[in-house]
């Protein structure tokens, strides 16, 4: 299952989870929480924090990225 989390985040950790009752349902990083309004997400939670599906594998968010920022360029009649 391979469950990870983020350094800052104690409430939601991700994991690969394969759901048979949801026809063989396949989520790559599900994010599994203990707020979760559904019961599988709350139980996948508690279950990765004993420890059932290995250790949780602690990640640094990445930086965020600065982006160049955007001008409106417009026309303008008077200028030609």
């Amino acid at each position: 299952m391979n469950p990870w989390r983020f350094e800052d985040d104690y409430t939601i950790i991700f994991m690969a989870v394969w759901f048979e009752e949801k026809d063989f349902s396949f989520f790559e990083n599900y994010p599994s929480s203990l707020l979760d309004c559904e019961p599988h997400g709350r139980e996948l939670w508690f279950r990765a924090m004993k420890g059932e599906y290995g250790p949780i594998e602690i990640i640094t968010r990445p930086q965020k990225i600065e982006r160049p920022k955007m001008m409106l360029l417009t026309y303008d009649e008077d200028k030609r």
